[in-house]
């Protein structure tokens, strides 16, 4: 068996309320970034999405 430390930023996982199943935590953090950066593109997909479920 190998020692191997915890790396608990990759081993971590959120849940988030209203949506199936975790995502990384790393992974969200990237996503918030990107948000931060262009929220002009954020709302255009989000509108779109919220669209295409209205259908």
């Amino acid at each position: 068996m190998t020692d191997r430390p915890e790396n608990k930023e990759t081993d971590s996982r959120i849940t988030l309320e209203g949506i199936e199943g975790k995502m990384e935590a790393s992974t969200w953090r990237k996503i918030h970034r990107l948000l931060d950066k262009h929220p002009e593109r954020f709302t255009a997909v989000l509108r779109n999405w919220m669209n295409e479920k209205r259908r």
